[in-house]
Order: structure tokens, then C-alpha cells, then sequence
């Protein structure tokens, strides 16, 4: 199901890099259906969702540290 806007897509190596993990780690959990994708002339886009919000939701912060 495409998506109508342009925000509501993010390449994997971005979603990582919010989320602080490896690019790895988002690619498994779009294989492992975690998190939804959607391919756009060969590439790979990460679908921002509420799977995906919650994740960077989660996410802890610098100053928390």
C-alpha cells in the first residue's frame, strides 16, 4: 500500500541512526515484519509508523544519561 507523503517514508540508514541501533538491526526487523517497508524504484524505505514512533519513542535520551 504506497504511502501519499513524502514524511511518511525514511531510508533505513536514518530510521538507524533515530533509533540508535545498526542499519543491520532495522533491516531485520523489516524482514522480520516489525516494522512495515515499502520499495520505490529499488530502494528500500522504512514506512514511519506507530511501530516505528513508538521504537524513537523509547529511544533514551542524552540528557537522561
Amino acid at each position: 500500500m504506497p504511502t501519499d507523503r513524502k514524511n511518511d517514508l525514511m531510508t533505513p540508514s536514518k530510521a538507524a541512526k533515530a533509533l540508535g541501533v545498526a542499519r543491520n538491526t532495522v533491516m531485520h526487523r523489516i524482514a522480520t515484519q516489525r516494522y512495515a517497508s515499502e520499495v520505490v524504484a529499488g530502494v528500500t524505505f522504512v514506512v514511519v509508523n506507530d511501530a516505528l514512533r513508538e521504537d524513537m519513542a523509547e529511544r533514551p535520551t542524552k540528557d537522561a544519561a
